[in-house]
């Protein structure tokens, strides 16, 4: 899932994999950069930890 979305970003802006993950990645964690509405730059990281699984499903029996 990770890479697929390397593979959409590098797609938006023409250029390669390789110079999106080095662009965008830092500390080993995927961050966007944006501007919010006060006008302050805030960084929005990939979040890849997984999901807790929810209540309602079935068990093998």
């Amino acid at each position: 899932m990770e890479y697929s979305m390397y593979k959409t970003y590098a797609a938006k802006y023409t250029t390669s994999k390789k110079k999106i993950i080095a662009k965008y990645k830092k500390n080993g964690v995927f961050s966007i950069p944006y501007t919010n509405k006060e006008g302050y730059e805030v960084k929005r990281e990939f979040y890849d930890k997984g999901f807790k699984r929810k209540g309602n499903y079935r068990t093998a029996n």
